[in-house]
């Protein structure tokens, strides 16, 4: 049974990991109390607000209210599927990944070809060292020592068979040196031969592909490693995982956007650790969402040619569609953040930054042309973001720039949005408020699992207006071991939807339930009980005054019978709850 299987995996790897170990690798934290805070990921916060708790191995974020345990943290932080999040932990932890058969072999194939990679990578690097000219071919492009280890730069050397050699010697079948993308298969001949390499980091750290560049004129002059098992180049940004590694804080700073492999080098180089590059493509929804984990702004930087301007109207629709705020430096003509930045130094290149990168209006507007087919893009692009506020603040932008009267541009949008009124509707219903004591109740069950017993005996599930604390209980009731420190996790596991999984690790790490919980839960289920005799008894009232002409004496007084004990339940139930104060 493939979800037993699942549930054993799960099991195995957490007992394995350590959730602070794998957060604190990606976040920087502090400790405060029982717990370690730093700033959300998932989130923009100047104030951290996002918790760990070692002991209870969960997170949860009081700013935007997300929470889980190590496997949820990854799978949002790096946007992978539960599968591809077991597949990273148990390559991890040591954990044989056994699911079905066909799983089981992608997951060892993965592996190898992570190994190639890697291995690939060390020789790449011993063959710059011991090639002088390249080595002072890259010093005199302005890149340093400290950078070449940084960005494990390496050297693919003439000897176009010497990589295949290696790879054999290391105990590697031909058939896994083939698939890993570095060698040719009919020639057994290294795919990037003579070239600079530029190994491509997935977000873990891990090399998952190369990028090579020529010492010569020879075509072409860049050149990418193909995509394989583990390598989708619209998914990846190059310099994404030094940024990381070198404290790029995790939202409040902007992200700049580059065209090449010097570029992003020469900029970490000097200080703009937070810079990447897409891999010879436009920018993809794939990087744009994925920067979006990171940042709230991006700044695109370009040359200032026709291609770049291109460049640039694409790069605002994708990023703007994600969520993003963008904005356009467009440098001189034939100029690239790596030539600025040798000539004039990272203080010239950060004031231009600031200064000079317009706004999606700013942008539009200034271009030369066509005014209306300018127009006309930008307002394409306002129609397909998702933010309405944010779409609103464009458009009332647009027209004042381009001169025109906001409501043709606002028909325009409506006419592609017909559908936008009804789904507003309906996530406001969704929103609907929970109340307070189940929440509560939720709470201190959560902490003190014994104590379902005493909820479901005075309540039912029913009682529980709150579709989520409904679901809750449930899974609480279902889980046999109620004592164990595992506890938390498996409810963590049993639930599926996110909202649950976050009201789970917020209320599990609530310090108000700690003390006398007992007398605390017996208060909140009085809270319920009398509120929905309340009900009842409004219900009954209403009834005897709307339809008191038409309603037969009996009939009356037999409500008024129910009534009557309603209330006096009522008081008895409000003097229970006095008393326990």
């Amino acid at each position: 049974n493939m979800a037993f299987q699942n549930h054993q995996l799960v099991d195995e790897i957490k007992s394995r990991i350590d959730i602070f170990d794998l957060v604190s690798e990606r976040l920087t934290l502090k400790k405060v109390g029982q717990n370690w805070i730093g700033l959300c990921p998932f989130h923009s916060e100047k104030t951290p607000s996002f918790t760990v708790n070692p002991s209870k191995q969960i997170f949860h974020c009081f700013g935007c209210n997300k929470g889980g345990d190590v496997i949820t943290f990854l799978m949002d932080y790096e946007k992978l599927t539960f599968q591809e999040t077991l597949m990273e932990l148990a390559r991890r932890t040591g954990v044989e990944y056994k699911l079905s058969g066909f799983d089981s072999r992608d997951f060892q194939k993965k592996s190898v070809i992570l190994d190639i990679l890697k291995e690939s990578s060390a020789f790449y690097a011993t063959q710059l060292k011991s090639n002088i000219k390249v080595v002072e071919y890259l010093l005199k492009r302005g890149i340093t020592e400290d950078s070449q280890i940084r960005f494990s730069i390496g050297y693919a050397p003439s000897d176009s068979n010497f990589l295949y050699s290696f790879l054999r010697r290391k105990g590697f079948k031909d058939e896994n040196i083939f698939e890993a993308g570095v060698v040719s298969r009919e020639k057994r001949r290294d795919l990037l031969f003579k070239r600079i390499v530029f190994p491509i980091f997935n977000v873990s750290g891990d090399v998952i592909a190369f990028g090579g560049r020529v010492l010569d004129n020879r075509m072409p002059k860049y050149l990418n490693s193909p995509e394989t098992a583990i390598f989708n180049k619209r998914r990846v940004l190059y310099g994404l995982s030094q940024a990381m590694k070198h404290g790029t804080s995790t939202r409040n700073e902007d992200f700049i956007v580059v065209e090449g492999y010097f570029d992003v080098i020469a900029s970490h180089q000097h200080g703009f650790t937070n810079t990447v590059a897409p891999l010879g493509t436009a920018l993809t929804e794939e990087q744009s969402r994925l920067l979006k984990r990171f940042t709230d702004q991006v700044i695109m930087v370009f040359d200032g040619d026709e291609a770049g301007l291109r460049a640039a109207r694409r790069g605002f629709a994708t990023l703007l569609k994600s969520g993003l705020e963008a904005k356009a430096l467009m440098l001189e003509k034939g100029e690239d953040p790596d030539s600025f930045l040798r000539k004039g130094g990272a203080k010239i290149y950060s004031s231009n930054l600031l200064k000079r990168a317009l706004t999606f209006t700013e942008f539009f507007a200034t271009q030369q042309g066509d005014k209306q087919s300018f127009l006309k893009e930008a307002v394409e692009i306002v129609a397909s973001m998702n933010d309405k506020i944010r779409q609103g603040y464009l458009l009332k932008s647009l027209a004042r720039s381009f001169d025109i009267d906001e409501r043709f541009l606002v028909d325009s949008i409506v006419k592609k949005n017909q559908h936008l009124i009804k789904v507003q509707i309906e996530s406001t219903a969704k929103s609907q408020k929970r109340p307070k004591e189940e929440e509560h109740i939720l709470g201190i069950v959560i902490q003190n699992p014994e104590l379902v017993k005493q909820v479901l005996g005075p309540l039912s599930l029913d009682d529980f207006q709150n579709k989520t604390v409904r679901e809750i209980l449930k899974a609480i009731v279902s889980i046999n071991e109620k004592q164990s420190d595992k506890f938390l996790q498996q409810l963590l596991q049993s639930v599926k939807d996110e909202e649950e999984k976050n009201l789970i690790t917020k209320l599990a790490l609530n310090d108000n339930f700690k003390k006398e919980p007992l007398k605390l839960l017996r208060g909140w289920i009085l809270t319920i009980l009398e509120k929905k005799v309340e009900k009842e008894y409004q219900m009954i009232q209403n009834q005897l005054k709307e339809m008191k002409s038409y309603i037969d004496d009996e009939i009356r007084n037999s409500m008024l019978k129910k009534a009557n004990e309603l209330a006096l339940q009522r008081s008895q139930l409000f003097n229970e709850r006095k008393s326990l104060r």
